[in-house]
């Protein structure tokens, strides 16, 4: 599922990244405010998306 979410929101802000992950892991029954979930957003954001290569 976290791969489907990168390839949908690489290089968008960091707040749309960080809400994905969020629902993503909301969707898993995971705690939402853990911190992977920033720093996962921050590096998702910082990536161009396949569909642009």
């Amino acid at each position: 599922m976290y791969e489907l979410v990168a390839q949908r929101v690489a290089g968008e802000p960091v707040d749309v990244t960080t809400a994905a992950l969020r629902s993503a892991a909301r969707a898993e029954g995971l705690d939402i405010h853990h911190p992977w979930i920033e720093a996962a957003a921050q590096q998702m954001s910082l990536e161009r998306s396949p569909a642009l290569s």
